[in-house]
């Protein structure tokens, strides 16, 4: 009986984590739309990196500033597939040696 619950678990399990994937994946499409992003192949799946790292961030802030009774909320914008360095780049200017 006990194998047959640790099989129903990670079963269950399982579909949550390839539902949650598949729902990460929606979203990029809908954000591609939304913001007319193409990209060949290469650059989409290392785009797709770059938001899921924002989704991250937005989630893990979001729940701090709940924990903290904030009305704060950060959400996806044009920016979310951007990488670090671009962001630097945006956020402070390049800088000249």
């Amino acid at each position: 009986m006990s194998k047959l619950v640790l099989v129903v678990i990670l079963l269950i399990i399982g579909l949550i984590t390839f539902n949650h994937a598949l729902s990460i994946e929606a979203e990029w499409t809908n954000y591609k739309q939304k913001y007319n992003k193409n990209y060949g192949l290469k650059e989409d799946a290392e785009r797709f990196e770059y938001f899921k790292d924002s989704l991250r961030r937005i989630e893990e802030g979001n729940a701090k500033s709940i924990r903290e009774g904030s009305s704060f909320r950060m959400g996806v914008n044009h920016l979310a597939d951007i990488s670090p360095e671009e962001w630097r780049i945006m956020s402070h200017g390049v800088r000249m040696p």
